[in-house]
């Protein structure tokens, strides 16, 4: 049995009861909030305000605004971007990718945990990234660190370059603290053991993001032509722009081209030298000028193309697979550069097994090579480049052919520099 109660207890902000006799408070829905206790309603966020969970006390500007959310929320202007967050996640635990929200939840999901789970989620923001804890239990019988819950704070998408913030276990639970990043990234992992007599009852977690003072400029080979926007276009293929807080995207000049998406410069076409800057000039008769070839084959995608200043190289979309083979060859009568945008061969055993390797050839064969790189789980690009002035650079790709993992992979830009004639 249970005592009788003496009163009744205040709704707390976020919820309301809109009838007497109630024995539970209702939920403000998306979209509205009440920051007041004993609310009979909820209220509808303003114009240019939002709440995006269920049960806010507050409203947050949307994307696209700034303000502090309680005065105002102001549109960005042209040229300028707003955005407060996005998650990506990846795993056997509940993973909801978003975009443009304030605040959410990240957990293991219903009932007690699984063996061998393995899950990570990803929060970018231009403004400090915050976790919180509201539950976690991971305790076992044997009280061994073995289910944990890893947060990072990391320099890029990639998190190649990161700092361990936190490693939670049955010896170390959070409680009430809070882990916060200010680099733009944090990333949360959550791995248990494979084979233990145990399940536990897992976690949950409140993420949030601060709001944001200002808009972003938007970058070199971007723009945004409208007021309120939440993300800056991207220049098409033939255009370019190399400043910003653009507006629009210029075309490039006669005998000058961009062969990618989002150039901040144009580069002279096939038949064509110069600085591409102040001139572009035409190949005289009995001459020839041909930017860069490249060819490629195996399992990854492969686009061969000739007549290109620059291209992308990769794995292909999703995790990587077992048993891959691929191979690209960049040949050009110029330095030949490599850089990665994204690399993660990352394995729960720390094993070099997934490899990328860089080699700059003396032939198109490449019979005679020096090896550039060797690049794994044990040895991460970073923002390193890696050049080839021999005039053909090599990039091979093999993952191990029977393991128990899977990786995201890798993309690379490659580029050559421009001919002087």
């Amino acid at each position: 049995s249970v005592a009788s109660l003496a009163g009744c207890t205040l709704c707390p902000p976020g919820t309301y009861a809109n009838t007497t006799g109630t024995s539970a408070c209702k939920t403000c829905s998306i979209g509205t909030y009440q920051n007041l206790t004993a609310a009979t309603v909820c209220a509808s966020c303003p114009v240019a305000h939002s709440s995006s969970l269920a049960g806010s006390s507050a409203c947050h500007c949307t994307a696209g605004h700034f303000g502090d959310a309680v005065e105002s929320c102001m549109a960005c202007e042209a040229g300028t971007y707003c955005f407060p967050a996005s998650v990506t996640c990846s795993g056997s635990c509940p993973c909801e990718p978003s975009m443009g929200l304030l605040s959410g939840t990240l957990s293991d999901g219903l009932g007690d945990t699984s063996g061998n789970s393995k899950c990570e989620w990803l929060i970018a923001a231009v403004s400090n990234i915050t976790v919180r804890f509201s539950f976690f239990d991971l305790q076992n019988p044997y009280n061994a660190p073995v289910d944990l819950v890893i947060i990072n704070k990391c320099q890029s998408a990639d998190c190649a370059e990161f700092e361990e913030v936190a490693r939670l276990s049955t010896l170390n639970s959070p409680g009430t603290a809070t882990y916060t990043s200010s680099t733009g990234f944090l990333q949360v992992l959550f791995t248990t053991a494979q084979a233990m007599p145990w399940t536990t009852p897992g976690f949950e977690a409140a993420w949030s993001v601060a709001s944001l003072a200002g808009c972003t400029l938007c970058p070199p080979g971007t723009y945004a032509n409208t007021t309120g926007t939440s993300a800056c276009k991207t220049c098409s293929i033939g255009t370019y722009q190399n400043l910003t807080a653009a507006t629009v995207c210029a075309s490039c000049p006669v005998a000058h081209s961009s062969s990618l998406a989002g150039s901040s410069a144009c580069h002279c076409t096939a038949g064509h030298f110069g600085d591409a800057v102040e001139s572009c000039m035409a190949c005289e008769a009995g001459t020839y000028c041909f930017p860069a070839s490249v060819t490629c084959s195996g399992s990854c995608p492969c686009e061969p193309s000739m007549g290109l200043l620059s291209g992308t190289l990769s794995d292909g979309l999703g995790d990587t697979s077992g048993n891959s083979k691929c191979e690209w060859l960049i040949a050009a009568v110029s330095n030949i550069t490599v850089r990665f945008s994204f690399f993660d061969l990352q394995n729960p055993y720390n094993a070099p097994v997934d490899l990328v390797i860089i080699n700059k050839c003396q032939s198109a064969d490449c019979a005679e090579f020096e090896e550039v790189a060797r690049l794994s789980t044990l040895n991460s690009p970073g923002t390193a480049t890696y050049t080839s002035s021999t005039g053909f650079l090599q990039v091979l790709f093999t993952t191990a052919q029977a393991m128990p993992w899977t990786t995201p992979g890798f993309e690379a830009a490659w580029s050559v520099a421009s001919l002087a004639g």
